[in-house]
């Protein structure tokens, strides 16, 4: 069992998660920022993960599998610190795009390995090479997409094409179990097709039939 401890810092209250582990006391703390409600929330954690230690269970349920998904990391770091879960090694996003693409040259045709070094020159042009993985939400890769619409000079159809070999990436990195999904699903690729150019088209053949015929010369 764990028990959730209160205490004062600063005029501000705290919550601490204290448990024994193999004879071994462990403390989990909370900084200021967080509720009780959490910390009641994470102390039920805390309890559920020792018990699956305690009778040799190896995966969680799927309820205790998304609450440690979709809390804050730092929560997810002090489980893992306090021996509680395990946290792939993080990777960067120079590291997935490296390694990825060494996997990849090996299946494919030379010109498709130069359009995925056109597209990781795409992507490092508005991203760190030394940003962490997991830091990449979906809610950034919409925005990003969203830049290369509207801000980026690129052609529709470049742009979902681009979504697309990007979404390969990410979607190997889940396969190796890197991340446990990407950071670009539910974000749609796009048209293939470039919408301005069909426009001025349009305009063109709409103008053109507003003018008169050619006069007719000689005769």
């Amino acid at each position: 069992m764990a028990s959730l401890r209160k205490r004062k810092r600063g005029g501000s209250l705290m919550f601490e998660i204290d448990f024994y582990q193999n004879g071994q006391r462990k403390t989990i703390p909370l900084g200021v920022k967080y509720t009780q409600k959490t910390a009641n929330e994470l102390k039920g954690i805390v309890e559920t993960l020792l018990r699956y230690t305690e009778n040799g269970v190896t995966e969680a349920d799927r309820r205790t599998k998304t609450w440690i998904e979709t809390t804050n990391p730092e929560i997810r770091i002090k489980l893992a610190k306090a021996g509680l879960i395990e946290i792939p090694p993080s990777r960067t996003l120079k590291e997935l795009w490296d390694l990825f693409l060494t996997q990849k040259v090996r299946n494919i045709k030379a010109s498709t390995a130069l359009i995925y070094e056109a597209v990781r020159k795409r992507f490092f042009r508005d991203f760190r090479e030394g940003e962490q993985l997991e830091s990449l939400t979906k809610d950034r890769m919409q925005q990003w997409k969203d830049h290369l619409l509207d801000r980026s000079g690129l052609a529709e159809a470049t742009v979902a094409s681009t979504i697309k070999d990007v979404k390969a990436v990410f979607n190997w990195a889940v396969s190796q179990g890197w991340i446990d999904k990407s950071p670009l699903a539910g974000i749609g690729t796009g048209s293939y097709v470039n919408r301005k150019m069909i426009i001025s088209f349009r305009w063109m053949i709409t103008t053109d039939s507003l003018m008169p015929p050619p006069a007719k010369t000689g005769g």
